[in-house]
């Protein structure tokens, strides 16, 4: 009975995950490119520098150019979407009538 179990929760995971990439391609590269993770290996690269004068100032560009790239891309992925037209939210909601 275990077995059946184990098989069902990995067939669910699979369909999910095929689900989820099949959706995701389906996006232009342009917006997945664009908002893609940010940040995350730089720093760690940044932080396994040996200590030292170089490795702070390494660190401190990679978490400048990692706040800026979250802030511009992250505040700027909404109206690309949108110029694009892939947008699925309403463009202008109607105002709720009393």
């Amino acid at each position: 009975m275990e077995l059946y179990t184990v098989f069902a929760s990995l067939l669910m995971a699979a369909a999910l995950v095929g689900y989820v990439n099949h959706r995701f391609l389906r996006l232009p590269s342009t917006i997945r490119t664009w908002s893609g993770l940010r940040g995350g290996i730089s720093v760690a690269l940044a932080l396994s520098l040996p200590p030292g004068h170089t490795r702070d100032r390494v660190v401190g560009i990679t978490y400048v150019v990692v706040v800026f790239s979250i802030i511009i891309q992250g505040l700027s992925i909404g109206p690309l979407v949108k110029r694009l037209g892939l947008s699925t939210a309403p463009e202008d909601p109607a105002p709720a009538s009393h």
